[in-house]
């Protein structure tokens, strides 16, 4: 009979990683905010848009509290604009 301790032992442990979003003003290399969702980080986007701010300086990346996962772009410029704007309109 297997014990319970071995099963456990055997068993891939998952690792539980808060991921953020941050948008990059990448002209300045300022962070214009911090995120929880991707929907919130589209939101300032889209707001932006109308700004004197150019949508080609903007760069939405991702990241994880955990020090082993740097994150990655996730779009930038008009590509980030346009996915902001279609996230937007599915979320209406």
């Amino acid at each position: 009979m297997t014990s319970i301790c071995s099963l456990e032992r055997r068993l891939p442990r998952e690792i539980s990683t808060t991921r953020y979003y941050e948008l990059w003003d990448t002209d300045s290399g300022n962070v214009l905010g911090s995120f929880g969702t991707e929907g919130q980080a589209s939101a300032l986007v889209r707001d932006l848009a109308g700004s004197p701010l150019r949508s080609r300086a903007l760069s939405l990346v991702w990241g994880g509290e955990d020090d082993e996962e740097r994150g990655d772009v996730i779009a930038a410029g008009g590509e980030l604009l346009a996915r902001a704007r279609m996230a937007g309109s599915t979320s209406a």
